[in-house]
């Protein structure tokens, strides 16, 4: 079943379609990558995490690789779950890993949930010291991604 939450942002007229799936929607706008992360009601914790994986190895396979044209990703959890759980914790742990070995940018959008918050801020500080922010603003993780330092 495909992500069904509304994902497009308004300022992302021109931006398409990379992957997708059940708790997740990748496009490409420019030269960033955005990728909105969704719960539907319901949605059992196992397949949460297996739409995680999926999410995870498109990133880390097209994506966050040495070669790549893309700067960076806005990864925003705005409308994800109040915890993440073991496997996609492991999951954002790669991610931020990759992030830094490749050098690609790696801006964390997150909501009111406090520890979803806590989580990702010390995976982004552990893993990707120098290539990830967390931030609840959104302007925050766009000028992250343009920035020239």
């Amino acid at each position: 079943m495909p992500f069904q939450s509304g994902v497009l942002d308004s300022d992302l007229p021109s931006s398409r379609v990379l992957a997708e799936g059940e708790t997740f929607v990748i496009r490409g706008a420019g030269r960033i990558v955005w990728c909105k992360v969704s719960v539907p009601r319901g949605l059992d914790p196992a397949r949460g995490a297996a739409s995680g994986a999926e999410l995870g190895a498109f990133l880390l396979g097209h994506v966050l690789e040495r070669h790549s044209s893309w700067l960076g990703v806005v990864f925003d959890v705005r409308e994800g779950p109040s915890v993440i759980g073991p496997v996609s914790l492991q999951v954002m742990q790669n991610i931020c890993e990759r992030a830094e070995l490749v050098r690609r940018r790696l801006a964390i959008l997150v909501g009111p949930a406090p520890m979803v918050n806590e989580q990702l801020s010390v995976l982004a500080r552990v893993h990707a010291p120098r290539f990830a922010t967390v931030t609840n603003q959104r302007h925050t993780a766009v000028d992250w991604m343009t920035s020239s330092s």
